[in-house]
């Protein structure tokens, strides 16, 4: 039983994690139709940044954090209007490509700047607690208390207020939102820049858990690429289910096989549900725009 709450409590952490980098890639693709391949740096950056503003500037953990997530979103704003946004309405195979090359660039950017020597956030949260039979770390702990209002806010966000049903309605039928008035490039202006800034805080958070490197958002970008289709391109609910669903798993599979075979489990995962089900556990099929 020991062994078991120790199991959830880390695949808890984990499926967090996993949950706030695909809700980014999720959203971009459901609102902005397009495969984001430099999520995963925008997640390296978020880790590196805060580093190097304790390093350079000697912030703490939660200052650091603020400022390298206003910073992330101004790049981000950047990379969309002046980027992505004349490509939107050409050949998916665009925006998919320029992503591609965006991901190559920053992070060999910050491989030249910073080298390749792994680095660790520091935070106020290094204290490791008993609680009950589990042995766990105050930052695991700010990952998931987090992670569940993240979730939440953004659940309620989406639904409820006016920006996020202005949200869904691009979604469902951008040339109808067009129509009806909708500001749709103000609309994919938000979510990039929106998307963009939750990947960056899960790298904020996971960092002092781990060591940063430039390259630590290329695994991530797999792992989401396999969240988000598990649970439906698309789909929020899917992206929650699925990165809960594949922390779980790997966290089982590494204290059952080892460490080595927790990604290949994740990936047989992804190749069964595209045989069975190819559109996800919550998938939809876009409309024509």
């Amino acid at each position: 039983m020991e062994i078991l709450n120790q199991l959830i409590a880390n695949g808890l952490v984990i499926g967090l994690t996993y949950t706030l980098f695909a809700l980014g890639v999720t959203l971009i693709f459901g609102i902005l139709g397009m495969i984001n391949f430099a999520h995963g740096e925008f997640y390296m950056l978020g880790a590196f940044g805060s580093y190097v503003l304790q390093q350079e500037l000697g912030l703490n953990y939660f200052q650091a954090g603020i400022v390298t997530i206003i910073i992330i979103c101004l790049i981000a704003w950047l990379i969309e209007r002046f980027t992505l946004r004349s490509l939107l309405e050409t050949d998916h195979l665009n925006s998919l490509l320029a992503t591609f090359g965006l991901s190559i660039v920053l992070l060999n950017m910050v491989a030249i700047a910073y080298g390749s020597t792994p680095r660790q956030i520091s935070s106020p949260f290094n204290s490791v607690l008993h609680i009950g039979n589990v042995f766990i770390t105050q930052q695991k702990i700010v990952i998931v208390f987090l992670g569940i209002v993240v979730i939440l806010l953004l659940n309620l966000f989406i639904k409820h207020s006016h920006l996020g049903k202005l949200m869904r309605a691009v979604s469902q039928n951008r040339m109808g939102a067009m129509v009806s008035g909708i500001p749709i490039k103000k609309i994919y202006s938000f979510t990039f820049i929106f998307g963009v800034s939750i990947a960056s805080l899960a790298g904020i958070l996971i960092g002092p858990t781990t060591y940063v490197t430039p390259t630590m958002g290329m695994s991530v970008m797999l792992k989401g690429f396999v969240i988000v289709i598990l649970g439906g391109l698309g789909s929020v609910p899917g992206a929650i289910i699925g990165g809960m669903l594949l922390g779980f798993v790997e966290t089982g599979a590494s204290s059952l096989v080892g460490n080595s075979w927790k990604d290949i489990i994740g990936y047989v995962i992804l190749i069964l549900v595209l045989l069975i089900r190819p559109q996800g556990i919550f998938g939809f099929q876009r409309r024509s725009q």
